[in-house]
């Protein structure tokens, strides 16, 4: 049986996706388009209710999200706030750095 073609993913998915296709590749073009930040261990990305004008890729560490309680962790090539960016609602968790992450 096909999968119906009338269902689509949402587009966070499909971005999600495609980002993840692109391990191992020559980002250089992106490079532009790009702002590193880092963040130590315990150090806050954001907060939950921010306002979202940007999305966050993994580059190497890890981060945790909470609500208060722990809901989740995100690794490397994981990708974080594109929720917010993309529906304009604010942030729905607060997200930490559980190591040295780079973004």
């Amino acid at each position: 049986m096909r999968p119906d073609s009338s269902i689509q993913k949402p587009r966070w998915v499909r971005f999600r996706e495609a980002i993840e296709g692109l391990a191992g590749r020559d980002l250089s073009a992106l490079e532009p388009f790009l702002a590193f930040t880092e963040r130590e261990a315990g150090e806050t990305l954001f907060e939950k209710g921010d306002g979202g004008d940007a999305l966050f890729v993994v580059d190497h560490g890890r981060l945790a999200a909470f609500t208060p309680e722990r809901v989740g962790e995100i690794g490397s090539l994981g990708i974080v706030g594109e929720g917010s960016l993309l529906t304009g609602a604010p942030r729905s968790a607060t997200v930490k750095a559980l190591r040295r992450t780079r973004l």
